[in-house]
């Protein structure tokens, strides 16, 4: 019953979620943006997204800049955390390299 219950708070989330972006007074560049990036977030910046979207929504749009500001900073970080990775498993194929020549 939990899950169902958590399904359902993530659906209801997510349908907020969009309705805030379609709704909000954001350059379409920016929509975009954010909308490839949201399945790649944490709850952590869904939620703060959720706030920006809200406040954008209650200021009538005159906070733009500041908006493609987070929408860069949370590239970077993205993009940051994917260099990370790659080099990570850079680092265990060569660790699978180096003991594979000992057998």
């Amino acid at each position: 019953m939990s899950d169902q219950v958590n399904d359902q708070d993530f659906k209801a989330f997510g349908e907020r979620l969009a309705l805030l972006l379609a709704s909000s007074a954001f350059p379409e560049k920016v929509k975009q943006s954010w909308a490839e990036l949201i399945p790649q977030m944490d709850m952590a910046q869904l939620d703060r997204l959720s706030k920006i979207l809200e406040q954008n929504i209650s200021e009538g749009g005159e906070n733009e800049e500041f908006a493609e500001q987070v929408l860069e900073a949370t590239q970077q970080a993205q993009q940051a955390e994917l260099h990370a990775q790659e080099e990570a498993l850079d680092s265990l194929n060569e660790i699978e390299k180096q003991l594979d020549e000992l057998k």
